[in-house]
């Protein structure tokens, strides 16, 4: 007999008077069947801070893929790190990856939610000189970016800026 389904009712008063196990039962004995079962209020989400880097050179931009196993296992995002970086800081960072900015622009700030965490990021929209290598990342020309790779949403609102860049690397 499923008790769950036809007595013990979610989001309902229980019907007690149906119930073949009411002489063992805690809640009817303690008069407290109605408010069970009790829910434990959910973890406060973790909130992360982001800087979001899209970078853009000759009509490509450059995409990294997530790790095969754990929060969008596989999917192609924009270079980011954790922590919010002044613009001194990501220029700086990019020298060591062998880039070189010609323009660094702020983008607005965005906030993802998933169900345990929510995401505070930080964009820059960057134009460098040539498209380097960068370990674990590759180079995507023009439309490719939306028509090929599966970019998380929590990064589209940074992605909508590449439409002038894509412009005019055609």
């Amino acid at each position: 007999m499923d008790l769950g389904a036809m007595v013990c009712l979610p989001n309902t008063s229980p019907c007690c008077s149906r119930c073949p196990l009411t002489s063992i039962c805690t809640g009817y004995k303690e008069d407290i069947a109605s408010s069970l079962p009790v829910k434990s209020s959910p973890k406060p989400r973790i909130k992360e801070q982001k800087t979001v880097l899209v970078l853009v050179s000759q009509g490509k931009t450059l995409l990294r893929r997530r790790p095969g196993t754990g929060l969008l296992a596989g999917m192609w995002e924009f270079p980011n790190l954790e922590g919010w970086l002044s613009e001194n800081n990501v220029v700086d960072l990019l020298e060591e990856w062998g880039l070189r900015p010609l323009t660094v622009r702020h983008l607005a700030e965005a906030r993802h939610i998933f169900t345990h965490r929510e995401w505070h990021l930080r964009g820059y929209l960057i134009e460098v000189a040539d498209t380097l290598l960068v370990q674990g990342a590759l180079w995507v020309k023009g439309p490719a970016v939306r028509e090929e790779y599966a970019i998380p949403s929590a990064f589209k609102s940074f992605a909508r800026h590449l439409d002038q860049w894509i412009k005019l690397g055609e």
